[in-house]
């Protein structure tokens, strides 16, 4: 299973791992969130 980062415009954002590691998934999905302008800019 692949959590969903977030869905936007048809598109979904989300990180593929074999080994689910949740506490580096949270972290990813801050960083994501914290520089959304940048990586949509």
């Amino acid at each position: 299973m692949s959590p969903t980062v977030f869905k936007e415009a048809g598109y979904r954002f989300f990180f593929f791992s074999r080994e689910d590691p949740r506490k580096q998934l949270k972290e990813i999905e801050s960083l994501v969130k914290k520089h959304f302008d940048e990586l949509v800019g």
